[in-house]
Protein backbone atom coordinates (compact mmCIF):
# COMPACT_ATOMS: atom_id res chain seq x y z
CA UNK A 1 0.00 0.00 0.00
CA UNK A 2 1.29 3.80 -1.01
CA UNK A 3 1.88 6.40 1.48
CA UNK A 4 -0.98 8.23 2.41
CA UNK A 5 -1.67 10.90 5.44
CA UNK A 6 -3.57 9.66 8.62
CA UNK A 7 -6.72 11.49 6.92
CA UNK A 8 -6.83 10.58 3.60
CA UNK A 9 -6.97 6.99 4.87
CA UNK A 10 -9.87 7.33 7.41
CA UNK A 11 -11.51 9.44 4.77
CA UNK A 12 -10.85 6.23 2.35
CA UNK A 13 -12.02 4.02 4.79
CA UNK A 14 -15.19 5.90 5.21
CA UNK A 15 -15.77 6.08 1.43
CA UNK A 16 -14.95 2.40 1.72
CA UNK A 17 -17.73 1.83 4.64
CA UNK A 18 -19.84 3.70 2.87
CA UNK A 19 -19.69 1.98 -0.81
CA UNK A 20 -20.20 -1.54 1.10
CA UNK A 21 -23.15 -0.25 3.00
CA UNK A 22 -24.99 0.59 0.03
CA UNK A 23 -25.94 -2.62 -1.55
CA UNK A 24 -24.98 -1.75 -4.83
CA UNK A 25 -22.12 -3.32 -5.39
CA UNK A 26 -21.41 -6.93 -6.95
CA UNK A 27 -20.10 -9.27 -5.20
CA UNK A 28 -16.14 -9.07 -6.50
CA UNK A 29 -16.09 -5.26 -6.34
CA UNK A 30 -17.94 -5.74 -2.74
CA UNK A 31 -14.75 -8.56 -1.78
CA UNK A 32 -12.29 -5.95 -3.60
CA UNK A 33 -13.36 -3.44 -1.42
CA UNK A 34 -13.75 -5.54 2.03
CA UNK A 35 -9.48 -6.13 1.38
CA UNK A 36 -8.69 -2.56 0.71
CA UNK A 37 -10.65 -1.59 3.52
CA UNK A 38 -9.04 -4.26 5.94
CA UNK A 39 -5.42 -3.19 4.43
CA UNK A 40 -6.32 0.40 5.32
CA UNK A 41 -7.30 -0.06 8.79
CA UNK A 42 -4.45 -2.38 9.72
CA UNK A 43 -2.50 0.83 8.09
CA UNK A 44 -4.51 3.43 9.96
CA UNK A 45 -3.86 1.60 13.52
CA UNK A 46 -0.66 0.81 12.99
CA UNK A 47 -0.45 4.99 12.31
CA UNK A 48 -2.37 5.31 15.97
CA UNK A 49 0.28 3.26 18.09
CA UNK A 50 3.21 4.98 16.26
CA UNK A 51 1.53 8.11 17.30
CA UNK A 52 0.16 7.24 20.77
CA UNK A 53 4.11 5.98 21.42
CA UNK A 54 5.59 9.48 20.38
CA UNK A 55 3.28 10.95 22.44
CA UNK A 56 4.09 8.47 25.16
CA UNK A 57 7.93 8.83 25.26
CA UNK A 58 7.40 12.75 24.41
CA UNK A 59 5.54 13.14 28.08
CA UNK A 60 8.08 10.81 29.45
CA UNK A 61 10.88 12.47 28.62
CA UNK A 62 10.44 16.19 28.59
CA UNK A 63 8.67 17.05 31.32
CA UNK A 64 10.82 15.16 34.29
CA UNK A 65 9.20 17.25 37.27
CA UNK A 66 5.55 16.02 36.36
CA UNK A 67 3.59 12.67 37.13
CA UNK A 68 5.10 9.92 34.70
CA UNK A 69 2.37 8.77 32.39
CA UNK A 70 2.32 4.71 33.43
CA UNK A 71 -0.49 3.59 31.10
CA UNK A 72 -1.29 6.07 28.45
CA UNK A 73 -4.60 4.28 26.74
CA UNK A 74 -5.86 6.71 24.09
CA UNK A 75 -7.43 3.81 21.79
CA UNK A 76 -8.59 0.20 23.24
CA UNK A 77 -6.59 -1.92 22.12
CA UNK A 78 -8.80 -5.53 22.34
CA UNK A 79 -10.53 -4.08 19.51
Amino acid sequence: MKKISFEKGLERLEEIAAGLDSGELDLQNAINLYQEGTELSSTLEDMLNKAERSVYQSVNSNDKSAEKVEDLELFDSSS
